[in-house]
């Protein structure tokens, strides 16, 4: 009994909160657009909270916080931040399929406090030898990883998924479609079995090619290596 503690009731013991994850290089990365989005996802939830970019920058600041992953924590009693080491990365990653099925909740679109179908599906992943899973929605169509928006690439032309079908509003994938001719779908078995190469992004991994999503493979393209390029000079990772 000595271990068990009487504590309040919160909207956080139901996952009512959301975050965001910052990479910090000598600056922080794309950081305008991580703070946009999570005070989208509190005012469209109604949530009484509004992360200020100025408080985060004087953060980091204030701590000499560098080469370090920043997770900020928005709920209705606060804003809590937590620091941990950049991680070591596979460039090339083997994916596989989740059996988890999707729906096409709005809250998919955001990253919410209740993150563990993805968190438990990736340690599947690493425990069977992948680099991650793809999940698919209840329609049957392919959406996104565990943790990263998923893009394919067919005649140098790019596709990714449509935020209703169950995906992360991620803020690399904006940036993409805001800056590439990429064609917003349903992303069939079809399509996913029969384009020529496919990556993944999010804001700690960048970009990660995929070399094999289960049995089908894919090859290396250049626009890929232009991506990357433009990602990394506009500090967006």
């Amino acid at each position: 009994m000595n271990n068990i503690k009487l504590i309040e009731n919160s909207p956080l013991h139901y996952g009512m909160g959301f975050f965001e994850t910052i990479l910090i290089k000598k600056e922080p990365c794309n950081l305008k657009a991580h703070i946009i989005r999570i005070n989208k996802a509190l005012k469209d939830f109604h949530i009484d909270q509004k992360v200020s970019e100025k408080d985060v920058e004087n953060f980091i600041k204030k701590y000499h916080i560098k080469n370090k992953i920043l997770k900020i924590i928005a709920t209705k009693e606060g804003v809590f931040v937590t620091l941990r080491e950049m991680d070591r990365r596979n460039d090339i990653y083997h994916i596989g399929i989740s059996d988890v099925i999707k729906g096409s909740s709005k809250l998919l679109r955001y990253k919410t406090l209740n993150y563990m179908d993805n968190i438990l599906e990736l340690r599947k992943a690493k425990e069977y030898g992948l680099d991650d899973y793809i999940f698919r929605n209840y329609k049957g169509y392919y959406t996104e990883s565990t943790v990263a928006n998923l893009f394919l690439i067919k005649d140098n032309r790019l596709y990714t998924s449509y935020l209703e079908d169950g995906v992360l509003d991620g803020t690399i994938r904006r940036f993409i479609i805001d800056h590439f001719d990429v064609e917003v779908c349903h992303i069939t078995e079809e399509l996913l079995k029969n384009t020529e190469s496919a990556f993944l992004t999010n804001s700690i991994i960048g970009v990660k090619e995929i070399r094999s999503i289960e049995k089908t493979k894919y090859s290396h393209n250049k626009l890929i290596e232009n991506i990357k390029k433009i990602l990394i000079k506009e500090k967006i990772i």
